[in-house]
């Protein structure tokens, strides 16, 4: 392949790769690759882990675990606003403690600081309301397996025999509306997802 210009150039190409072949890569094969040293990939590679972008290493191999990465978004004041009033809405119809809520919130409120203090400290305060909630780890576990099973296009088992109207097995769209619709209503008994009745669907 045509050897990249310049070291930014070759770490953007090496994300592709890695996007591409969801079994990774070593050291040896993309210094092959590039037609540069295994040092060169090394060094490459850890600029590349600071970015935000997942990298983890298993064994020898080097793999992209897009849980774990970050989204860089360029949005308007008003697109921020926007989200912020929706993450807001959604804290204030959970009575469970969602870190995911709250770091939502305090990197929106980071966004802000400079241009809009004001919005930024509402922000704060909202964030700083969520994490004063209780913590139940299970809950959380639940919401990620779905938050997963979500962007992967997979489905998700749920299981509650004492509920008859929940099928065993939903799309995930589905099965997140149930659960956050269950969680949200005021009723006698509310059900809230822990990960011992939320699973991902295999096959």
């Amino acid at each position: 392949m045509r050897a990249p210009e310049d070291r930014l150039e070759r770490i953007g190409q090496i994300e592709r790769k890695l996007v591409q072949h969801i079994k990774g890569w070593t050291t040896g094969e993309l210094a092959s690759e590039f037609g540069v040293d295994p040092g060169t990939i090394r060094r490459d590679l850890s600029l590349l882990e600071t970015m935000g972008t997942g990298l983890i290493k298993q064994g020898r191999r080097y793999i992209l675990d897009h849980r774990r990465s970050l989204h860089n978004v360029k949005l308007s004041m008003n697109e921020l606003l926007a989200i912020y009033l929706a993450v807001r809405l959604l804290s204030r119809h959970s009575d469970e403690h969602n870190p995911h809520v709250v770091g939502a919130l305090e990197k929106l409120a980071d966004a802000l600081q400079t241009k809009s203090p004001l919005i930024a400290r509402h922000i704060e305060q909202a964030a700083t309301a969520v994490r004063s909630r209780h913590t139940r780890r299970e809950y959380v576990e639940a919401l990620e397996i779905l938050t997963q099973g979500w962007a992967e296009g997979k489905k998700v088992r749920t299981r509650r025999p004492s509920v008859p109207l929940l099928p065993t097995s939903l799309s995930l769209l589905e099965s997140a509306t149930h659960v956050m619709l269950l969680a949200t209503m005021r009723c006698a008994t509310p059900y809230a997802p822990s990960r011992s009745n939320v699973s991902m669907k295999r096959g």
